[in-house]
């Protein structure tokens, strides 16, 4: 990177570090940092509208008279030319640092009656045109930069279609083709000779016989000479499947090979007709249109300029044109408000923006191809298959029988140091074994950490006093803001909801459960019903305690295409991640913690008494933040299995295997794909219970269902058997283990020791052992002072 480059990045980071990575940014702001222009239709009488002028001056670089500078407004009659709305258009440009590009000199529709009704000769008509250009150019010279100097001669079939200019009876004469686009060309050069001449058309986002006839005019023109500098796409969007768009890119780059500019100039995206106002589906669709348009234009360098016809459903051209639409096409409502669509440019234009400010964008790659990447880095080959959870007569259907589950070899010891001495007292634990089991789960189970991570700066979003059942609370709603001014191409932004007794004027305990976002639709499975009595909630808001939901997925995608994006993305700055760097489960766990931060600081929390909870892949991740983060007070670990407190090796429900295929490998570290391939689980060197024995002292509940009712997948005797496991170095450090050594029925609670564990007789859902839990958990969340 040169010097200029480097200084220009400096600077935009320290920007980006002051003002925010997405927060006050607007479209211009964006583009002039990208080096590219984004503009607007404007009709010059609606600047006297004072928040009109306003948006177009805060968000535009450019504009363009929507119809002020036609020939039928711009030339009454034959003799007169009237500049002053284009005049007043340009000034205003110029007070505000904008460019202007001029819309149109010739094109077969907008013309005076003089013109359309004149009778003119071939030669006069050619005269007229040539002295329109002359005049209005030549008016314009060194303020307007560039012109669509003929407009829409196409139709779809790719033929010229009648005009003034064609063939009534115009310059061209039919069967002359282009000729008359290529004189007015060579007059408009001549009239300005530093303005960029532009042909405009619509229809021609994709490719189709009419962008095959543009494209073919401008590879004519080119090879001869005639000063073309680009083409506008206008893209005017009636259709939100928008179909043509899948070759818009494709156009765009053969457009551009010719060595010819091209401009976005008249978006808008028309929404289906009916009455009232757009739904929420209609204006995501809407956005993503947008956005394909923009990132479309981004890509291509040759793509100068990107311009909205309009900018405000207020003023739009489409409910006088388009028979039933809404009228609401635009990136800004009528009220000036920002739709998803303004929302959907701002990140396009941000994005190009980081770009060429020398932040890439992330590496886009698929979970299998990212899969097979690290498979790569490994030198791995294959991995053996997982267990078949659904087909019980596959070759390596799931077993469910206990005879057969193991553990298959024996687990590490938890207090044999690496050299082969035994840990005799806590001292030995803490600075010694249980570092080098944390090193073992960083290396090859849950992967590093960062030593340092980004800031998180919390935010309030609202506080509101509700109910639950009959217990007033106070509920408020938080983002934590994530710092990325290192590598501002991925924002994070952490999902949290905290909800605290009303009438409780004290500090609280709080347990924060990891928690789903369903999406919508989504039902549960056949045959679950809600367990009857009050919710999980309801029953801690009972015992004077308050409850908080994190979104893990708002901190890292349950997936592997997002690896290079959420908290692992932003650290690693958007590239795939090496075998030892933490996956999913590390991160959400982290995100836990950074919960935890923001309760320190909040007076209605006692920091101090803050449980976890988690279920399934959550639960896994519920465990891992406990075992990192010595502030939890207390956790239950609901159905964790594999990849959680379940033993590797065991062989009932999922296995290692399953864990290592691509769709779930994220959740572990590159290396753990080792032990499903060259290695078995008996190699780890580490198993599930020494996760436990990192969470030790602090008392955990271990629950899951039964294999009966659809829990087996998640192993409740190898999740009981990494409990008891853990159990002597809760003895060590002066705690009471799990206190039994034979798997007890189900609904058998064993509650003695710091370490718990029920199974219920239900299926794969945490609700039936909460009672239980909280039972446990009050042992230990009782305020000192009662």
């Amino acid at each position: 990177m040169n010097l200029k480059k480097t200084l220009c990045a400096a600077a935009f980071i320290l920007i980006i570090a002051a003002g925010g990575a997405c927060l006050g940014q607007t479209l211009r702001e964006y583009a002039d940092r990208a080096g590219v222009l984004v503009g607007a239709a404007v009709d010059p009488r609606l600047l006297e509208e004072p928040e009109y002028a306003s948006t177009l001056a805060r968000e535009f670089n450019m504009l363009t008279a929507e119809n002020a500078l036609k020939w039928g407004a711009i030339r009454p009659t034959r003799e007169r030319f009237n500049f002053e709305p284009g005049d007043r258009l340009v000034a205003f440009a110029q007070q505000h640092r904008m460019k202007v590009r001029g819309h149109c000199l010739a094109w077969s529709e907008y013309n005076p009656r003089w013109l359309e009704k004149g009778n003119f000769t071939p030669a006069q008509m050619s005269e007229l045109l040539r002295e329109h250009i002359t005049k209005v150019m030549q008016h314009y010279r060194g303020k307007v930069f560039a012109w669509d100097v003929v407009n829409e001669i196409f139709l779809a079939d790719g033929s010229v279609e009648s005009s003034v200019w064609y063939d009534q009876p115009g310059i061209g004469l039919k069967g002359k083709g282009t000729a008359y686009v290529e004189q007015a060309l060579r007059w408009a050069h001549a009239a300005d000779p530093d303005a960029l001449l532009f042909y405009n058309d619509y229809d021609t986002e994709g490719i189709n016989p009419k962008s095959d006839a543009v494209y073919a005019m401008v590879k004519d023109f080119k090879s001869r000479g005639v000063p073309i500098d680009g083409v506008g796409i206008q893209a005017h969007i009636v259709d939100l499947e928008a179909k043509d768009l899948a070759t818009i890119e494709q156009n765009l780059a053969r457009l551009a090979a010719l060595g010819v500019q091209v401009h976005i100039t008249e978006l808008d995206v028309d929404l289906p007709s009916g009455a009232g106002q757009p739904d929420a589906a209609a204006l995501k669709r809407q956005a993503e249109i947008y956005r394909r348009i923009a990132d479309a234009c981004l890509r291509q360098p040759k793509c100068k300029a990107f311009q909205t016809w309009g900018f405000t459903d207020k003023y739009t051209w489409i409910p006088n044109f388009t028979k039933g639409a809404k009228g609401a096409p635009l990136p800004f409502d009528e009220n000036y408000k920002k739709k998803p669509a303004y929302d959907a440019l701002l990140a396009a234009f941000r994005e190009r923006a980081l770009v060429r400010a020398g932040f890439p964008a992330p590496v886009e790659l698929t979970a299998e191809q990212d899969h097979q990447r690290m498979l790569k880095l490994l030198g791995i080959e294959r991995l053996r298959p997982g267990v078949d959870g659904y087909n019980r007569a596959a070759p390596n259907a799931v077993n469910y029988d206990e005879s057969k589950g193991g553990p298959t070899a024996p687990l590490p010891d938890p207090l044999i140091l690496k050299d082969g001495r035994r840990v005799m007292n806590a001292r030995a634990w803490w600075e010694r074994r249980r570092p080098e089991i944390v090193e073992d789960f960083d290396r090859e189970v849950y992967g590093r950490a960062p030593l340092k991570t980004p800031r998180v700066k919390w935010e309030v979003l609202s506080t509101n006093r509700e109910k639950n059942g009959d217990v007033p609370v106070v509920v408020k709603k938080l983002v934590g803001h994530v710092d990325n001014s290192a590598y501002p191409q991925v924002n994070v932004d952490i999902e949290l909801t905290l909800t605290t007794p009303a009438d409780d004027a004290r500090p609280v305990p709080v347990m924060l459960e990891l928690s789903w976002v369903f999406p919508p639709g989504w039902k549960p499975p056949p045959g679950f019903t809600p367990p009857p009595g009050p919710t999980w909630q309801q029953q801690v808001l009972k015992q004077g305690w308050g409850y908080a939901s994190y979104v893990p997925v708002s901190v890292q995608a349950d997936n592997g295409a997002g690896l290079t994006k959420g908290i692992i993305g932003l650290v690693n700055k958007g590239q795939p991640r090496r075998p030892d760097d933490w996956g999913a489960l590390r991160a959400w766990a982290w995100g836990a913690s950074r919960a935890l931060d923001y309760f320190e600081t909040d007076r209605d929390v006692d920091a101090k008494r803050v449980g976890i909870t988690g279920h399934s892949r959550y639960g896994k991740a519920a465990a891992v933040a406990m075992a990192y983060d010595t502030r939890f007070a207390t956790g239950y670990i609901s159905s964790s299995g594999a990849g959680g407190l379940n033993l590797y090796r065991r062989t009932f429900g999922e296995l290692l295997e399953n864990l290592a295929a691509s769709g779930e490998y994220h959740w572990m570290a590159g290396n753990f794909l080792k032990y499903a391939g060259p290695l078995h689980a008996a190699d780890l060197p580490v198993d599930s219970h020494e996760l436990l024995a990192l969470i030790a002292p602090r008392p955990v509940f271990v629950g899951a269902g039964t294999t009966e009712q659809g829990d087996g997948w998640v192993d409740a005797k190898g999740m009981f058997l990494a409990t008891a496991a853990a159990s002597p170095v809760y003895a060590l450090l002066g705690k009471k283990g799990l206190g039994a050594a034979e798997f007890p029925p189900a609904e058998t609670a064993l509650l003695d020791g710091d370490l718990a564990f029920r199974q219920h007789a239900g299926g794969h859902f945490p609700g039936p052992n909460w009672p239980t839990f909280i039972t446990f958990a009050g042992r230990y969340l009782k305020d000192s002072r009662q």
